[in-house]
């Protein structure tokens, strides 16, 4: 099967990273893979680090009115079998072109996107249960394909392994991130013992730092880290504390994927990307005591954490990259008998 892939990033984000990752496994299984990728030099590394072939695909808006032609030339030149978009501007030009042609295009949804970018796909794919509502509630039905993340054998990260017990989180610093509520939860512990290390950058940066030398916190700001598995390898347990949905909550999965029990919000698509009670505890958006009281029992309570700790991986290894691919392809055959 011939694939095009379409994708418009910014920065080099999950989403990103997993169209690298799926595409490599489609040409591990024989099928021929091209991304056309409007300019990110940090995304362009990462998809040439897995040798995939790329192509610029000059996409500045919606509203550029020779995009789409752009588009059409790049699909006539390749003759895909499936023309599979990510992001909404992609998505938008991607699939209009692919109808156009009488090509399949399949939409992929990785957050809670407005619709009409999709209205030309011929199938979509939501990225959890709560995205595939999302859809449903405008007249659009999709099929479910969790994402997943190639993690591999990782050893913990040494600087934060030096930190002793750690409350690791990985996302940006904003507000709709949960990152206040967090730091507020943190901070309620009372626990000089605990560190809290963030990965990520953002606008609330220098605000946690102030507060953290202020009130004598624990807290680690430590900037982007191309490395988020191996923090989560040396940490005890790592939180998403979203309070805007997610579409799915990749770092949770990335946490348990190395053993790491964690903590997420009941927002979106982040409860399906663990097991309350199995490999964590999911606790409701914006409630600085409910998530102190979680992180406190997986902190406290060596027994429990280590019985959520063993089932972690074995929930990981059934949602890996191959199994995600093994959902996409059909997908994609289904798309293409019609």
């Amino acid at each position: 099967m011939r694939i095009l892939e379409i994708i418009t990033p910014s920065r080099l984000g999950g989403a990103e990273r997993y169209v690298g990752w799926i595409s490599r496994e489609l040409i591990n299984r024989g099928h021929d893979v091209l991304i056309g990728i409007r300019k990110c030099d940090q995304v362009e590394d990462f998809y040439r680090s897995l040798d995939i072939p790329m192509r610029e695909l000059r996409i500045s808006g919606k509203l550029n009115p020779f995009v789409k032609s752009r588009t059409v030339s790049l699909i006539n030149e390749f003759v895909p079998d499936v023309v599979h978009t990510h992001l909404s501007t992609a998505s938008h030009w991607g699939l209009a072109a692919a109808k156009q042609l009488n090509v399949f295009g399949v939409g992929h949804m990785h957050s809670f996107n407005t619709v009409a970018p999709y209205k030309s796909a011929s199938s979509m794919i939501a990225v959890s249960n709560a995205v595939k509502e999302h859809l449903a509630e405008h007249g659009i039905s999709a099929s479910v394909v969790y994402p997943s993340s190639v993690i591999g054998d990782v050893s913990p990260s040494p600087d934060v392994a030096a930190l002793g017990t750690v409350i690791a989180c990985a996302a940006r610093l904003r507000e709709d991130k949960g990152i206040g509520v967090l730091v507020e939860a943190f901070s309620s512990l009372g626990r000089n013992d605990v560190a809290l290390v963030l990965c990520g950058d953002g606008p609330m940066k220098e605000q946690i730092e102030q507060r953290a030398a202020t009130d004598r916190l624990n807290m680690h700001c430590l900037g982007y880290r191309p490395d988020v598995p191996s923090v989560f390898a040396a940490s005890t347990i790592a939180v998403l504390p979203s309070i805007r949905p997610e579409g799915y909550g990749m770092a949770l999965y990335e946490a348990q994927a190395v053993g790491t029990p964690v903590v997420g919000t009941r927002a979106g698509g982040s409860v399906e990307a663990m097991v309350d009670g199995v490999t964590g505890i999911a606790v409701p958006p914006n409630d600085v005591g409910a998530l102190a009281a979680a992180m406190s029992k997986l902190l406290d309570d060596s027994v429990y954490r280590e019985d959520i700790a063993a089932n972690c991986k074995t929930f990981a290894e059934k949602r890996s990259i191959s199994a995600s691919v093994d959902a996409l392809v059909s997908v994609f055959e289904s798309s293409t008998r019609r």
